[in-house]
């Protein structure tokens, strides 16, 4: 069990924070409001991405201030029960992509805007400063869609949880399929290469990537990294090209993610990608590329192929596309359930005080039917990571990802090698 910090730590950090967090209408009585700050890349290269992820968590707040028939925590009855019914208010702020931004934007959120938690903030190196600047303010901070492993190892933060799997899991998810691939569809993959941007995200990936590949015995040839906001990508494009491995592990956002297929493109190669999600999960990805865009490799910890025998997800995918317009994607997915799984705790606590959420938090043990993802349910370990969290394989085929691994739950066959671009 992770420790609970002192009354005295707790009140000097609210002191500190003009004794604000936790509050609502009324400082969060029963009845009241609740308020929930969310942060996110909402401007800049990366706004798709983040409008998505606080759409996941807009849709969770609605289903439980509103009475729907779900089998779902919180889905029926309106409001928190255990707070006679208090209703969720998310309070949204972007970070613009900067850590530095999104560690203040967190502290205004705590202190000025009054939340009794916080909930984001996509890129790994933004969750990185902000969780750290809601720790030293005593104020709960969730996690659904960053995967950098360092943002549960070796932290020890007390009011931090992820629900979403670590780029570790995925790791793991990625060569186990390669193996499967190997023994099962003649996949002959031996030599690898890492492609990856260069904060914690994928830095983080890439690190863990050499671990496991050197644990599987996987040659890894070369770990390439490459900036953010870059206009060309060509020289490593190009030494991916020179080097021609099996396959290539990518960790890029979007912008890049879309450079890189083109200069592929340009140089008539095509890599075997298999992408740790980030840009290959973001829908404005395939808009610009178009069908060089298919067949792309991606872990993932959702996609609705893979949880089409859940009523409730199937639902909640249905309600979202109907409430704005475009269907649910793995980042809104994975952000849907951290917003439910942070509202489940606040009403078991029956209050929005820090301590007790955080007890909350660190007891709760959600099965995995009650959830709309492809887990064994959400249960966190001392270091904040849900022990339960998985990844399934998905390639995009037909203008959609489909489920190729698990290959007993597939539910098309995986293409591979990857056809080249004019066959696409």
């Amino acid at each position: 069990m992770r420790r609970l910090y002192s009354c005295l730590f707790v009140c000097t950090a609210l002191i500190a924070a003009a004794c604000a967090p936790g509050a609502g209408d009324g400082d969060g009585a029963e009845g009241g409001t609740i308020k929930i700050g969310a942060i996110y890349p909402l401007s800049g290269a990366s706004a798709s991405t983040g409008q998505r992820t606080l759409e996941g968590l807009t849709l969770a707040a609605e289903i439980v201030n509103e009475n729907i028939d779900l089998d779902l925590p919180l889905a029926k009855g309106k409001g928190l029960p255990n707070l006679d019914g208090a209703s969720i208010e998310i309070v949204s702020a972007d970070h613009e992509e900067d850590p530095e931004t999104g560690a203040s934007e967190t502290e205004r959120l705590i202190t000025s805007e009054n939340v009794a938690a916080v909930i984001g903030a996509y890129f790994s190196s933004v969750t990185l400063t902000a969780s750290e600047r809601a720790e030293r303010l005593g104020v709960p901070f969730v996690n659904g869609s960053s995967s950098s492993p360092q943002l549960t190892e070796g932290r020890d933060l007390n009011f931090f949880w992820r629900t979403g799997p670590s780029d570790r899991t995925f790791a793991e998810s990625f060569f186990d399929f390669l193996d499967d691939l190997n023994s099962e569809k003649g996949g002959d993959v031996k030599e690898v290469v890492i492609l990856h941007e260069n904060t914690a995200y994928g830095t983080d990936a890439a690190d863990v990537t050499e671990e496991v590949a050197a644990e599987r015995g996987f040659e890894v040839v070369s770990t390439i990294p490459h900036g953010n906001g870059v206009s060309d990508v060509t020289p490593e494009a190009s030494q991916v090209k020179s080097q021609n491995p099996d396959a290539v592990f990518q960790a890029s956002y979007t912008p890049e993610a879309i450079l890189f297929t083109k200069t592929f493109q340009q140089l008539d190669y095509v890599p075997n990608i298999l992408a740790y999600g980030a840009g290959y999960s973001d829908a404005a990805y395939f808009e610009a590329v178009g069908n060089a865009g298919s067949y792309v490799i991606s872990r993932a910890a959702w996609a609705l192929d893979a949880v089409k025998n859940q009523p409730s997800a199937v639902e909640v995918a249905r309600m979202f596309e109907e409430r704005f317009g475009h269907a649910m994607d793995e980042n809104s997915a994975r952000e849907f359930t951290a917003a439910l799984t942070l509202f489940q705790a606040i009403d078991e606590a029956g209050s929005s005080e820090p301590e007790a959420i955080q007890e909350a938090m660190n007891n709760i043990d959600v099965p995995a039917e009650q959830t709309i993802m492809p887990w064994d349910g959400i249960r966190f370990d001392d270091s904040g990571q849900n022990e339960l969290a998985k990844g399934v394989i998905l390639q995009y085929i037909d203008g959609d990802y489909k489920l190729i691994w698990p290959f007993e739950k597939a539910t098309t066959d995986v293409v591979w090698p990857l056809p080249p671009f004019p066959k696409r």
